[in-house]
């Protein structure tokens, strides 16, 4: 579920997953640091394109 919440949040920005991910990367599943360069990366592409 993670997974397919961190794939959802990068190519559809779909914000509402980010509680999911925070989440994951408590419990481990995810590494946070994968899960702090998504976020970078979704946060510079809201940036540059006004989403």
């Amino acid at each position: 579920m993670a997974l397919k919440a961190g794939a959802d949040l990068l190519l559809g920005g779909k914000l509402e997953n980010l509680p999911i991910l925070e989440a994951a990367a408590e419990s481990g599943e995810l590494p946070k640091e994968r899960i702090k360069d998504a976020l970078v990366r979704v946060q510079t592409l809201q940036d540059d394109y006004s989403l």
